[in-house]
């Protein structure tokens, strides 16, 4: 007689495999959604910031005309989303925000050939905010000098707004 050994494969069974695949799926699905998460708040995060940046560029130039601008330049009564100054060289510009686009305008008002430029997307809010130096009456020929202005500018970008501000004394106007 002859002995015949049987041997036994080892192997997964069916329902083996199953679980095992349904745990791999759960377990790259956890991972697709955690990569999903951190690259749209990558991008948010990267829209906010160059927001900023440019609304700090925005700022940098602004506060520089505004230093050395002429105090004689300037409405105190204007409105207080619109800024019109005669600058150091001269020349009469205006920063003007327009609330329907978001965006904060540059307009050189001595040349009207050229169109606005704009200097700031994603603005949701623009605020000039002038003092006028009271120690000369108001008059036509004799307005009211403004003395500083402050600037507040906020930028919205998806659900995130920050707000930049500054403070500015005009240095032609320094004595009132």
């Amino acid at each position: 007689m002859s002995s015949k050994k049987y041997t036994t494969k080892k192997a997964f069974t069916i329902v083996e495999m199953i679980v095992s695949m349904t745990l791999m799926a759960m377990l790259m699905a956890a991972v697709a959604i955690a990569f999903n998460a951190s690259s749209v708040n990558f991008r948010d995060n990267e829209d906010l910031f160059k927001s900023l940046n440019n609304a700090r560029q925005t700022l940098i130039r602004l506060t520089t005309q505004l230093r050395t601008a002429d105090p004689a330049g300037f409405d105190a009564n204007e409105s207080s989303t619109v800024c019109t100054m005669t600058i150091a060289d001269g020349s009469s510009i205006t920063y003007s925000f327009d609330a329907d686009e978001n965006i904060l305008y540059l307009i050189t008002n001595d040349d009207l050939t050229d169109g606005n430029y704009v200097m700031c997307r994603n603005v949701s809010a623009v605020n000039f905010d002038r003092l006028a130096s009271s120690a000369s009456p108001y008059t036509v020929d004799n307005p009211y000098l403004v003395k500083n202005v402050q600037i507040t500018i906020t930028v919205t970008s998806g659900a995130t707004s920050k707000t930049l501000s500054s403070a500015i004394a005009l240095r032609r106007n320094t004595d009132m």
